[in-house]
């Protein structure tokens, strides 16, 4: 029996037993602790009437919530709950005439990930009377990567695009106010993980395929970037580069052709960001965390870009995002199977 979405907020973090901890010059925070896995987190500015942004995250029995600062703590509240886990997420302003970032939520339409029904992907905004959703699209198989981007050159605004186990890439958007495919492309594999990037998207596959994803006139088209030996999980791209991990435990970098092993840890990778977190080095730090329960960064103009474990869960991470919060700048947050929202900035 599926609980109550209330009941899964644990709100007494002295319950916790194995505590999180951070490297000395790094700070942690406990933003948010469940009692259920959590999939993925995004960092967005959903609420205008505060300063900054806000963190969403994902859960296993269907919860989205968003976390904010208050103050010198944290508070949440409820997005929706939905029939099914919900995996990962995407913000973005999908809708200009709504103030605020939107968010995008995939997963499977009813049950867990791993039940093997259809997949699902959820609509959801927030104006001054609460928070609002809507289905835009149920597909046969699991939907396990979705990002927001500008993918179709043809029409104004921004699109969603989802990937998951039916192993193509689908493209929606608002059309005379409705949601419609506007586009569709096989993939090789079945799709862990989708990125707005290179000509228009970075997609990981279960094959171990790294794939981009591109408008080719009034169609659409793929190539195959290359093929890797073990299932890739979790990505990031920008118009010339993509980083992507992978179930070996690999982080790697493809760029113009060439790719570049970062990292590899003893387990499973679940994060591949890029961001300027630590102002004591120059330029952007490269971020991972995984199953190993660590947050590591390394940055390539410093020390050879020796890694850096910063952070540790007492259980396996299953996603790493970034973004600036209030009162702290930018800040890491991971999220994962221990059920806390962590965020982690230099002390």
């Amino acid at each position: 029996m599926r609980a109550l979405p209330l009941l899964t907020l644990c709100l007494l973090l002295a319950a916790c037993q194995s505590p999180p901890m951070a490297e000395q010059g790094w700070e942690m925070h406990v933003a948010l602790q469940t009692q259920a896995k959590l999939g993925g987190c995004v960092v967005a500015d959903f609420d205008t009437s505060r300063d900054d942004a806000e963190i969403v995250v994902t859960s296993s029995p269907g919860d989205v919530f968003m976390v904010r600062r208050a103050g010198e703590g944290w508070a949440s509240e409820l997005v929706a709950h939905f029939p099914g886990e919900m995996i990962q997420v995407a913000a973005g302003d999908l809708d200009p005439t709504n103030p605020g970032a939107e968010l995008v939520c995939v997963g499977a339409a009813e049950g867990g990930e791993d039940d093997g029904g259809p997949g699902v992907a959820w609509f959801a905004w927030r104006d001054a009377k609460g928070w609002h959703h809507e289905r835009l699209i149920q597909q046969d198989a699991l939907i396990h990567g979705v990002a927001i981007g500008d993918f179709d050159k043809n029409r104004p605004g921004l699109e969603v695009m989802v990937a998951g186990y039916t192993r193509r890439a689908t493209v929606i958007a608002k059309v005379e106010g409705a949601w419609k495919v506007v586009g569709s492309v096989e993939l090789p594999g079945e799709a862990k993980g989708v990125a707005a990037g290179l000509s228009g998207a970075a997609v990981v596959c279960a094959d171990g395929s790294l794939v981009e994803v591109r408008q080719e006139g009034s169609g659409w088209g793929q190539r195959v970037l290359r093929r890797f030996p073990a299932a890739l999980a979790r990505v990031s791209a920008d118009p010339s580069s993509a980083l992507f991990c992978a179930n070996d435990g690999t982080l790697r970098n493809w760029s113009a052709g060439t790719v570049t092993e970062l990292y590899r840890s003893t387990d499973r990778l679940r994060g591949a960001v890029v961001v300027d977190v630590d102002p004591n080095t120059p330029g952007k730090e490269i971020c991972t965390a995984g199953y190993t329960g660590e947050i590591t960064i390394m940055n390539p103009g410093t020390e050879g870009g020796v890694p850096r474990i910063i952070a540790w869960d007492d259980n396996r991470f299953h996603h790493l995002a970034a973004g600036r919060l209030p009162g702290l700048g930018t800040c890491l947050v991971g999220c994962g199977y221990s059920g806390r929202v962590l965020v982690v900035r230099p002390r």
